[in-house]
This record gives structure tokens, C-alpha cells and sequence, in this order.
């Protein structure tokens, strides 16, 4: 019979940071098929980094997509990082862009 602690991460409160909804609703869905009921959601690195300050923010671990528009995950990790009240937060970045799609979008920005 598992303990009071192994039990107790499923109260963790996630948040998921992606700004294709399609992935995002993935994410989303595979964490409460694994027993998650606390998931919070945004865009991008702005609106998340708004939902971590929020005085009722229980956040405990950011999931979050590397390029997203107004502010990316870099951006947001290092935010957090220099964050007094957040800079523990574990934190997982991901891309679903390959780097001949990231170089592309880049050149094209010029």
C-alpha cells in the first residue's frame, strides 16, 4: 500500500505552457489520464508568467513549448529562474519544430 507521499503529487498543480492548441490539448489530456486534476494553461511565456505571480498560484511544475509568440519558454525559464518565490520550480522545455523549421521561421524574419 502506497504512502501519504506517493500519493501526494497528483495534487500537484501544472502548469502548461503551448501555444498550438492542438498539442496543448494533448498535454492537457495526458496528465489527467495519468491521475493529474490540477492543470492550469497558456499561450505563451507572458500569460504564464502572469499566472505564476497570481497571490492564489499554487503552481508546482511548468511544462513548456521553447517557441511560442510575445515571450518564448528561454524567455519565461529565465524569468522564473531569477524569480525569488519561483526559481525551485521544476521546469521541462520542449520544441516540436526540427532546426531546419526553427532556421527557416528565422530567416524569414528578417
Amino acid at each position: 500500500m502506497p504512502g501519504k507521499r506517493g500519493l501526494s503529487h497528483k495534487n500537484y498543480t501544472f502548469l502548461v505552457v503551448e501555444d498550438n492548441i492542438s498539442t496543448l490539448t494533448m498535454i492537457v489530456n495526458m496528465l489527467a489520464n495519468l491521475g493529474y486534476k490540477n492543470v492550469i494553461t497558456a499561450r505563451n511565456g507572458k500569460d504564464a508568467w502572469e499566472k505564476t505571480q497570481a497571490p492564489e498560484s499554487q503552481v508546482k511544475i511548468v511544462l513548456s513549448d521553447m517557441l511560442m509568440p510575445e515571450e518564448d519558454g528561454l524567455q519565461l525559464l529565465q524569468r522564473i529562474r531569477n524569480s525569488e518565490k519561483h526559481w525551485h520550480l521544476p521546469f521541462i522545455i520542449w520544441s516540436n519544430r526540427s532546426p531546419k523549421q526553427s532556421s527557416a521561421k528565422r530567416s524569414t524574419r528578417r
